[in-house]
């Protein structure tokens, strides 16, 4: 239990997207103490953040709600710690992608106790972000759809999510490996991090390896795949979905292409498709392929 300084410093943060769901915020290393269902009266969920085409087309992002018959977004108010909160604006991308903004909150009508009004945290895409609306993946309205049902939104809302036309990556196959690519080894990856002194950042996906340095500024899940086998990181999004596989599965130097599942597959592959559409490729990891 938090003890009274904690409860002191809690911030009230708003999540409608993947944050609704509890698996995900724990493999980010974040727990609330508090979760609240409810909505934002002033804002409409819509899919108008920039995400990676191929792969990823779009994340949820909130718009005001302009029309009279809209329906506002639905989430959950998580009560945090300052840590938390810091540590979200690193995975979130704050300052960079999203911005984070104060907004007023209203408690679920079948909440237990009194109604709620709370000045909440929320996130909503940079101008340099905010796209037409687009596909999102159906990876992403699995997690948002099951995330919304476990915090007990409105059946109408979840079923809206679960309805949500989406993206499928199935069947996708790797890109080919360029003629004349060079080996790279883990370690030469590792010393590519976003937060290394060599300047450039690279990416391992699928046993190829790419140079995202013009990217990763404003595109936080690059910079949170640089520095070691991205293929993990992607396959621990996989898994936070559809349970294919658990996160402590992933942790060997590098996954083999050859013994990932159908599913599994095709999903690191669309995100190599994406990168290599978008960046230079720097050579190949070949105890991945």
């Amino acid at each position: 239990m938090a003890d009274g300084r904690e409860v002191a410093e809690t911030i009230w943060y708003f999540t409608f997207g993947a944050n609704m769901n509890h698996r995900t915020l724990e493999r980010r290393g974040i727990s609330a103490f508090e979760s609240v269902p409810g909505s934002l009266p002033r804002f409409q969920l819509a899919f108008t953040y920039d995400g990676y085409d191929g792969a990823e087309p779009r994340f949820a992002n909130i718009e005001p709600l302009e029309e009279k018959d809209g329906v506002a977004v639905h989430g959950v108010a998580h009560s945090l710690n300052p840590a938390a909160m810091q540590l979200l604006d690193k995975f979130e991308g704050a300052g960079t992608a999203y911005e984070r903004f104060e907004a007023t909150f209203i408690s679920a009508p079948d909440v237990p106790g009194a109604a709620r009004c709370l000045q909440v945290q929320a996130y909503r895409a940079l101008p340099s972000h905010r796209v037409p609306p687009g596909l999102p993946s159906a990876r992403y309205c699995k997690i948002l759809a099951d995330g919304a049902e476990e915090n007990n939104l409105p059946s109408s809302y979840v079923a809206t999510l679960r309805t949500q036309p989406a993206f499928d990556c199935s069947g996708v196959d790797m890109p080919r490996v360029p003629e004349g690519a060079q080996d790279v080894t883990m370690a030469e990856v590792r010393n590519h991090s976003y937060s290394s002194d060599t300047g450039a950042v690279w990416v391992a996906v699928g046993g190829l390896v790419f140079n995202v340095t013009e990217g990763c500024q404003g595109h936080a899940m690059l910079r949170n795949m640089s520095g070691g086998d991205g293929s993990q990181f992607v396959l621990k999004l996989w898994a936070t979905a559809f349970g294919t596989g658990a996160v402590e599965d992933y942790q060997q130097d590098c996954l083999v292409m050859a013994e990932l599942q159908a599913d599994q597959f095709a999903y690191v592959a669309s995100w190599a498709q994406h990168l290599v559409s978008h960046y230079p490729c720097v050579g190949v990891l070949r105890a991945a392929l």
